[in-house]
């Protein structure tokens, strides 16, 4: 299921799940708002293991959950969405039904409800191993992800990529204290106010 809390005086509230219109009785995770902040997108699995992208316009609790974004035979989740050269883009982990490796790093043009164009990013970001949990900086147009495959301190770590005129740069490993030997996930950072997150299982977590 997917919760939601806020902070307060470097506390925080504790978590409440979403309305039932998000969390069905199937797996739901991984959300994101459009840019304009009028649909909410998360991943919803089909029953059988393969994910999804829906969306619910206004994230209202009143509002039917449409689907974003199926692709036959893949399993699309982990939805992020940023400007991309001017165009509202939805940044996403994609794998072939039945593989237990080889999720790559996809994206896809956004307009509410509505994909196109959708295709692996350029450059060297996706290797044999996994690729996942994409999260694009518009402001340096870096973009974080974690990878399985690219050398690393151990488990998932998380790199750093630049998008530049051929596409994505050699990914670069974040290093320690990102990194561990445990599985690092799920990196986000925000430029604006220097704060950036990232979920991990390393010792004390």
């Amino acid at each position: 299921r997917i919760f939601r809390t806020a902070e307060k005086e470097g506390k925080w509230n504790d978590p409440a799940a979403l309305p039932a219109n998000v969390n069905s009785a199937a797996n739901n995770a991984n959300s994101a708002w459009s840019m304009d902040g009028k649909w909410f997108y998360f991943s919803r699995d089909d029953g059988s293991g393969v994910f999804g992208i829906w969306g619910v316009e206004g994230g209202r609790a009143d509002a039917l959950p449409v689907q974003v974004l199926h692709v036959q035979g893949a399993s699309c989740t982990q939805p992020m969405v940023a400007m991309l050269n001017g165009t509202q883009t939805l940044f996403y982990a994609r794998r072939n039904t039945g593989e237990r490796t080889d999720m790559d790093l996809w994206s896809c043009t956004l307009d509410g409800a509505t994909t196109s164009d959708a295709k692996p990013l350029a450059g060297p970001v996706n290797t044999p191993g996994n690729e996942t949990c994409p999260f694009f900086e518009t402001t340096t147009n870096t973009l974080w992800f974690s990878s399985d495959f690219l050398p690393g301190m151990g488990g998932y770590d998380i790199f750093k990529s630049t998008l530049g005129a051929n596409g994505f740069s050699a990914p670069v490993n974040a290093g320690s204290p990102l990194n561990s030997p445990a599985n690092d996930l799920y990196p986000a950072y925000y430029p604006q106010t220097a704060i950036g997150w990232l979920t991990s299982n390393r010792a004390g977590s």
